[in-house]
């Protein structure tokens, strides 16, 4: 199967699936949303991911609006003066 018959196949595919309910704690929901943010500035990410980042990391800042603190960080992602390349646990 060439990539583009398995491009066709994934498309196929994903149609026939069913939703996926996801249910996360707020750190790892918290931690992929960092991630997120950090994908979104690498130069090769397309559109549509990039999009579809966005799309998850406002989820988890809606979630999470009630909490000064982790808001704070969260808007602070957004920004890349803020990236910082270390392990906090």
């Amino acid at each position: 199967m060439n990539e583009q018959e398995l491009i066709e196949r994934m498309a196929e595919e994903l149609s026939m699936a069913d939703v996926l309910e996801l249910r996360i704690a707020p750190l790892e929901a918290f931690r992929l949303a960092g991630l997120l943010q950090l994908a979104t500035r690498h130069p090769a990410i397309s559109e549509d991911n990039r999009r579809a980042a966005l799309w998850f990391v406002a989820h988890v800042k809606a979630h999470l609006a009630e909490f000064g603190a982790l808001t704070h960080v969260l808007q602070m992602g957004d920004d890349p003066r803020h990236d910082k390349f270390r392990d906090v646990g």
